[in-house]
């Protein structure tokens, strides 16, 4: 008997052991990504787009089986291991940038929902944001026919409606919009519930944003719309897998790229955001975070998981940002069913000019 749970004991610390190889092996090669030294023609390019949580929570169960069978030493450097992961590469802040509401500030609140083509029946989709009442609401994968959009406009006429291209963004908003207009990416639109050909994408229309004039209490807000492409391959193979999604990291850049150049020439306070199908600590989302402020990240330290909702892995898709004039004042991801996402609903103070 004795032998037997010496057995058990050795085969439960090997395991221990290829579990922290296997998370360190994922962890190199997310860092290495991050790092630029995968290039850009490289199967492995994009591997920061891996949620960090991950390979920490392989670290974790290690962790917890090396403090099962009683190897403190091990067990205190694999916890220094986990810490330094979830506070240098996870999707967390130490302190808050948040600030608080000035007399020079008004404020507005933001809500950014991907609805899902309105799987779960427009009439829920509406009924809930008017129930949330922000001023302006951001709709990824947006979908209303003429039909529709007169029981839209019966629901609540202080609010306004603009939309983009078929399941492009689309604007809810009691705010007085000054103008709205669709701009082009460079990149294709993609099917969101068949597959995508590769060879055949050049085939398809612009995908676009929108880009709205608010005016808030006198003051001029750009308000912008977005959603980064995304969507299934044609075949559900590991090749077509790794090219489709090679093809999305490098589409998706040229959209990051395109929206940077674009609010850069911007004049005024901005706020932006939507569903952009990338995690927090991938190349698509980083730049961002240098010249704009993640609202959410801004107003608490940990980033919630927006995505697939009712799963056991979620991630965070879903963002809003603002320029530096704004200021986050609060946000949350509230626990509100209409889609597969969450929605992410922000306070924001914005400057009376």
């Amino acid at each position: 008997m004795v032998k037997v749970l010496k057995i058990s004991r050795h085969l439960i610390y090997s395991l221990s052991w290829v579990m922290i190889c296997f998370s360190f092996i994922i962890l190199a090669v997310v860092m290495f990504d991050r790092w630029g030294l995968i290039t850009s023609d490289h199967i492995l390019y994009g591997a920061d787009m891996l949620p960090p949580i991950w390979p920490t929570a392989i670290l974790s169960c290690a962790l917890f089986i090396i403090y099962w069978i009683k190897q403190k030493r091990v067990f205190l450097y694999l916890l220094m291991l986990v810490a330094a992961n979830i506070l240098f590469v996870g999707d967390i802040k130490l302190t808050s940038s948040g600030r608080a509401k000035t007399s020079e500030h008004s404020t507005i609140t933001v809500l950014a929902q991907n609805v899902q083509y309105y799987t779960n029946g427009l009439n829920k989709v509406f009924d809930t944001i008017l129930a949330i009442k922000p001023d302006i609401a951001i709709l990824g994968e947006n979908s209303v026919s003429d039909s529709e959009l007169v029981l839209i406009k019966k629901k609540d006429t202080s609010y306004a409606f603009y939309q983009s291209r078929r399941f492009g963004p689309a604007l809810f908003t009691r705010l007085p919009v000054l103008s709205c207009k669709e701009i082009e990416f460079p990149t294709y639109l993609t099917s969101l519930s068949g597959k995508n050909d590769l060879e055949k994408m050049d085939r398809n229309p612009r995908s676009t944003f929108l880009h709205a004039v608010i005016n808030v209490y006198g003051t001029h807000i750009n308000i912008i719309a977005v959603r980064f492409i995304a969507g299934r391959p044609k075949e559900n193979t590991l090749r077509e897998n790794i090219r489709w999604g090679h093809y999305l990291i490098l589409e998706q850049i040229k959209e990051r790229d395109f929206l940077v150049n674009y609010i850069g020439r911007l004049k005024g306070p901005i706020i932006f955001g939507g569903d952009l199908n990338a995690t927090p600590t991938s190349k698509i989302i980083r730049p961002l975070r240098k010249i704009t402020s993640d609202v959410y990240l801004a107003c608490n330290h940990i980033g919630i998981p927006t995505f697939k909702v009712g799963r056991p892995i979620q991630t965070r898709l879903d963002y809003l940002f603002c320029s530096k004039e704004c200021i986050p004042l609060e946000a949350k991801v509230l626990n509100t069913i209409i889609a597969d996402h969450y929605p992410v609903w922000a306070k924001i103070g914005v400057p009376k000019w």
